[in-house]
């Protein structure tokens, strides 16, 4: 005998929906694909630059009265390799003299440690490594970086020192751009924004002052 069709409530149909839901969600919970594994952080650059100075280098740089400034030049050692000399400058674009009353100047070596090992040469000797990297195809050049610049630089979070990094101009002039970095474990490794870096004006390019001030320019 046949069925009188059913009847059924608001209420059951609701539960029933409810039901049906839940088990779909836990349904998905269970079968549901793995989520991808985040992306990895970023390693960190590392640089390979020119030439490093670690602050304590920068600090014995400005630390003669009258400094205002330091002029770091390209150069190359006695191995062929390309490296830089700085010098404190006074307000004129001449050379400073240390806290000893010297006229020093200061080649990068190599990276050691959390710090640099550097040269100390005479005006002889630095003017030699300076013309030692001039070329017919690539004049050598140096840029003054300003005592405010520097503290910009040295206050980068992490920053412990500065690297050069060599660029060619638009105008096809050579010059550096100064970083900001961190030095740790004989490497660098560049800390802060690209807005945190110095862009240099190259000499000859950009000379003030006297040539003979500079030694790439007697």
């Amino acid at each position: 005998m046949a069925k009188e069709p059913g009847t059924y409530s608001a209420a059951s149909l609701y539960l029933t929906a409810a039901v049906c839901v839940a088990c779909g969600a836990a349904l998905y919970y269970f079968f549901k694909p793995p989520c991808p594994p985040p992306p990895d952080a970023p390693e960190p650059v590392r640089l390979d630059l020119i030439a490093y100075f670690d602050s304590e280098d920068i600090g014995t740089m400005l630390g003669s009265e009258g400094t205002t400034g330091v002029r770091f030049y390209l150069a190359k050692d006695a191995a062929g390799a390309l490296t830089s000399v700085a010098a404190p400058t006074k307000e004129d674009g001449q050379h400073n003299t240390d806290a000893a009353g010297e006229l020093s100047f200061y080649m990068f070596k190599a990276l050691s440690g959390s710090t640099t090992d550097l040269d100390i040469i005479d005006e002889a000797t630095a003017t030699d490594v300076v013309r030692r990297a001039s070329s017919s195809t690539k004049p050598t050049y140096s840029i003054d970086v300003k005592v405010g610049a520097l503290r910009k630089l040295l206050g980068a979070e992490g920053c412990n020192g500065i690297g050069l990094l060599e660029r060619n101009t638009t105008l096809e002039d050579w010059t550096f751009d100064v970083v900001p970095v961190k030095i740790a474990d004989d490497a660098a490794t560049a800390v802060g924004s690209v807005a945190e870096m110095a862009v240099g004006l190259p000499c000859p390019m950009y000379c003030g002052g006297d040539p003979s001030y500079y030694l790439h320019m007697r």
